[in-house]
């Protein structure tokens, strides 16, 4: 099946120019047969890349800020969980493949990046992307890595931020609902406003990290400063909630296709219920 069979919901968006930048990448997204194989295939590309030889100064900066360990506290969240992926969504794309690296750490499963997985497939940053084609071009191409990853099980998966992500439109979530989502919200005091907080309130969490935090700590501490709490509220959430796990497991069976939180029968159409509007604003 090809990743852009993965674009039903994404036609919504109104983004005329992302068949365009879709078109131009489409060799290399059409190689993964199935999806699951090539994101596995970046995946391990990008875990070797970590492994290499690091500079001294890093080495003494990671050895002077401990890894968090596994304990058994995350292994009875692991079993609550049953399988279901954590999404990190917010405007701080580094902290938030931060926090996927340190939960997934926690918690056995594996960290993903679809910034990294963009890069793999693209050849191109999100950065690049945006600076080329624009905020819209990065939105579609990664709700079809989003596509490819919504069946994915035990992995924490950070999202794109700077508002120009697909987690920043309402109208690309029917991947992100089959995850127990976490906003990692560093700019409610600076971007009350910014249209894609509409989008992010989808979350199941909210972690409203401190003013300025992300001018006087880097990503890593920041993580480490969140990540204790973002665990206890995942576990109070599944533990308010005996069902929510196995309801999402449902959903990602039925196609992901839209209807969260009402699941409609899978022989209707679903595609459009439970979707929030296009979110505009960055994604002009």
């Amino acid at each position: 099946m090809s990743l852009l069979q993965h674009l039903p919901g994404v036609a919504r968006m109104h983004i005329p120019s992302m068949r365009h930048h879709l078109a131009n990448h489409a060799r290399i997204l059409m190689q993964c047969r199935p999806c699951a194989r090539q994101v596995t295939a970046c995946m391990a590309k990008g875990t070797n890349a970590r492994k290499r030889p690091q500079p001294p100064f890093q080495q003494a900066q990671q050895a002077s800020s401990p890894k968090r360990q596994r304990h058994s506290a995350d292994a009875q969240l692991v079993d609550w969980l049953q399988g279901i992926s954590l999404g990190l969504v917010g405007d701080n794309t580094a902290l938030n493949i931060e926090v996927a690296d340190q939960l997934a750490r926690s918690l056995g499963y594996v960290p993903l990046a679809t910034s990294r997985i963009i890069q793999d497939l693209t050849q191109q940053s999100p950065q690049e992307i945006v600076e080329e084609e624009g905020l819209a071009e990065l939105g579609g191409t990664e709700a079809v890595v989003l596509g490819s990853l919504s069946t994915q099980i035990r992995s924490c998966i950070a999202t794109c931020g700077g508002g120009g992500g697909a987690a920043a439109r309402g109208d690309c979530w029917r991947y992100l609902f089959g995850f127990v989502t976490i906003w990692l919200d560093d700019t409610w005091e600076k971007q009350p406003d910014a249209p894609q907080r509409e989008a992010y309130q989808q979350a199941e969490i909210r972690i409203a990290l401190a003013k300025d935090s992300s001018e006087v700590m880097t990503p890593v501490q920041m993580a480490e400063a969140v990540v204790d709490q973002i665990l206890q509220q995942v576990t109070e959430l599944v533990k308010k909630d005996e069902d929510l796990c196995g309801k999402k497991s449902v959903y990602m069976k039925f196609g992901c296709r839209g209807d969260w939180p009402d699941l409609q029968p899978p022989d209707e159409n679903a595609n459009v219920h439970g979707m929030s509007p296009p979110i505009s604003g960055n994604l002009a």
